[in-house]
C-alpha cells in the first residue's frame, strides 16, 4: 500500500490521468485496507480507482462506502462454454465444471486450473460415495486433513504478505462446494438435470440430493462462512476443515 500510495503521488508520465485497478479487493485485510482507505478517500488529481470484487458484501465496509458500486451481470453458461470449446478446445464434463464454477464470469471460466477442479471435487464426491454414518464421516474426516496439508502447504508462513497461491485455492475450493451443494439441491427439488450448473450428476451427487432438507442447507451455507472466516484469522487449518465436515454431516 506504501508502494501504490507513493506512485499515485507521481504525475502522469505519458497520459493525462492515472487509473489504479485493484483485482479481488475481498483479500484486503483490516490493516491493509486500512492503509488503503485514506488514498481512497483523498485521491491524488487525476487519478481514478477501480476495484473488483465476486460480491460488494465480501469487500470491508468502509471501502465499499467511498465507492460507487456497478454490478456486472453474468455471462450466459452457453456462451462460457462456447468460448471454452473455441478457446481451449475443451468439452464435455470438464468443461461443464468450469463453466459451473465461472459464476458467469468468462475470465474465470478460462483461467481456473482444471487438473485442481477435479481434485477438489473428486474429493468432495469421495465423501458421498460412502453411505451415511460413520464410513462417511471417517472418509470426511480424512478429507480434512487433506485439505489441511494443501492449504498449509500453499500458503507457507502465515506472516508472508505473498499467498496468492493458498488464497485461489481457497476461493476455488469455496465455489466448487457451492456448486456441488447448489446442484444437489436443484436436482432434488426438480429432478432436472438440465437446470444444473456442473457436470451431470454423478451417484454421489444424486445421493445427497436424497438427503438434503432445508435445515441442512442452512447448516452448509453457515459452515461454508465459519470456514472462509476463520483460515483468514489463522485459525488452525485442520481444525478448521473437521469443524466444516463435522457440521455439514451432522
Amino acid at each position: 500500500m506504501r508502494e501504490i500510495r507513493e506512485e499515485l503521488n507521481l504525475r502522469p508520465f505519458e497520459g493525462r490521468t492515472k487509473v489504479l485497478l485493484v483485482r479481488a479487493a475481498e483479500r484486503f485485510s483490516e490493516e491493509s485496507g486500512g492503509a488503503f482507505l485514506k488514498t481512497l478517500e483523498e485521491p491524488s488529481p487525476n487519478t481514478f480507482i477501480a476495484m473488483t470484487a465476486h460480491t460488494a458484501s465480501g469487500v470491508m465496509s468502509t471501502l465499499v462506502s467511498r465507492c460507487v458500486v456497478f454490478r456486472i451481470p453474468q455471462l450466459p453458461r452457453a456462451e462460457i462454454l462456447r468460448a471454452l470449446k473455441e478457446r481451449k478446445a475443451m468439452a464435455g464434463p470438464d468443461a461443464d465444471l468450469l463453466a459451473g464454477l465461472s459464476g458467469g464470469a468468462m475470465g474465470r471460466a478460462l483461467a481456473t486450473d482444471l487438473e485442481l477442479a477435479r481434485a477438489i471435487r473428486t474429493g468432495i464426491e469421495e465423501v458421498f460415495t460412502r453411505r451415511p454414518g460413520p464410513a462417511r464421516t471417517s472418509q470426511a474426516l480424512r478429507q480434512a486433513a487433506s485439505m489441511a496439508q494443501l492449504y498449509t502447504d500453499l500458503k507457507g508462513d502465515k506472516d508472508d504478505p505473498d499467498n496468492a497461491a493458498a488464497a485461489d485455492w481457497l476461493e476455488l475450493l469455496e465455489l466448487s462446494l457451492r456448486l456441488w451443494w447448489r446442484d444437489a439441491a436443484v436436482l432434488g427439488v426438480s429432478g432436472d438435470e438440465a437446470l444444473l450448473e456442473g457436470p451431470p450428476p454423478s451417484a454421489a451427487l444424486r445421493a445427497l440430493a436424497r438427503e438434503l432438507t432445508p435445515e441442512s442447507l442452512a447448516a452448509f451455507e453457515a459452515a461454508c462462512g465459519r470456514m472462509a472466516d476463520s483460515l483468514r484469522r489463522f485459525i488452525r487449518p485442520d481444525l478448521v476443515f473437521e469443524n466444516f465436515w463435522s457440521a455439514v454431516l451432522s
